[in-house]
């Protein structure tokens, strides 16, 4: 079976985190024998789940493509272990795929796993070379791809940033290291798996040089690592929890759209209402003759 190669609006800095944060061979690709590709129960378990010392991701998609679904569910799936384990380290591999056909849609599920201890020396890893030796490279470029595809999918009043402008967003947010809640802890995740993977993008000559201040990028890393790390101590079922990064995203891009048209209602009320609308037109009085001066 083919594997895949290490060598492919919130506030602005949690849009940013939400939409971040080429195919070819394992470097080292072997099947546990405890897998059995007969039992497609997996399938059913969207997410994360735990085998012994195995974490499991399982991934879906579907679209008239079979080459795009497959993608976007290995893309997933990747994205979910990058935010677990800080990035998708060597050694991770693809152990199951199902795939089946409906009136011309193509659904694609995909199991990927890592070992325990293969995640936790990739959360360990900050300086360059250190993720540069365990990074599956391969793997990174396809969560970058599948990033910035739905990148292009988001509308923005300006411009879409760039990636020093994201970079900038992350290191420069009110919450570097603040983990309130699990949505806190997924969230400053995602950003530090994002700081390492424009590490690693920027060492490989994938980004321009002299984009970032690496000094800086290491201090706020370390930062969000301990942060991380002292929210795990006191919420230790976190570790063996089903919660995903998908799942979080989902839920907190759903919260700001509720609160988005909430604000639109309360705008177009106002609007409609000629008392308020002349309370509001007079209360701007100042503000545009102050402007006109």
């Amino acid at each position: 079976m083919d594997c895949k190669s290490a060598s492919l609006n919130l506030n602005f800095s949690t849009l940013i985190t939400l939409s971040i944060v080429g195919f070819a061979l394992l470097e080292s690709c072997s099947t546990p024998s405890y897998l059995s590709f007969q039992n497609k129960n997996w399938a059913e378990q969207i997410g994360k789940s735990v085998e012994g010392q195995k974490l499991i991701f399982v991934g879906a998609d579907i679209s008239g493509s079979e080459e795009n679904s497959k993608f976007k569910a290995e893309a997933k799936s990747l994205e979910n272990l990058a935010n677990e384990c800080s990035f998708v380290p060597k050694g991770t591999y693809l152990a199951d795929q199902l795939m089946t056909k409906t009136d011309g849609q193509t659904r694609v599920i995909v199991k990927l796993v890592v070992d325990m201890n293969l995640c936790e020396q990739a959360r360990n890893s900050i300086l360059p070379n250190d993720i540069e030796g365990l990074i599956n490279f391969g793997y990174t470029e396809q969560i970058q791809k599948f990033q910035e595809e739905n990148e292009k999918q988001i509308t923005y009043s300006a411009p879409p940033p760039s990636a020093k402008q994201k970079v900038e967003m992350i290191l420069n947010s009110d919450s570097v290291a603040l983990v309130r809640d699990d949505d806190d802890f997924f969230l400053v995740r995602q950003q530090a798996a994002y700081l390492k993977q424009i590490i690693l993008m920027s060492k490989r000559g994938k980004l321009p040089t002299g984009l970032i201040n690496f000094e800086r990028v290491f201090g706020v890393l370390s930062e969000k690592t301990s942060a991380i790390r002292a929210y795990e101590k006191i919420n230790p079922v976190l570790k063996s929890s089903s919660m995903t990064w998908s799942t979080v995203k989902e839920r907190l891009s759903q919260n700001s759209k509720i609160k988005e048209s909430v604000e639109r209602e309360k705008v177009t009320t106002l609007q409609k209402s000629p008392k308020n609308k002349a309370h509001t037109l007079k209360s701007r009085q100042p503000a545009q003759i102050e402007e006109a001066k």
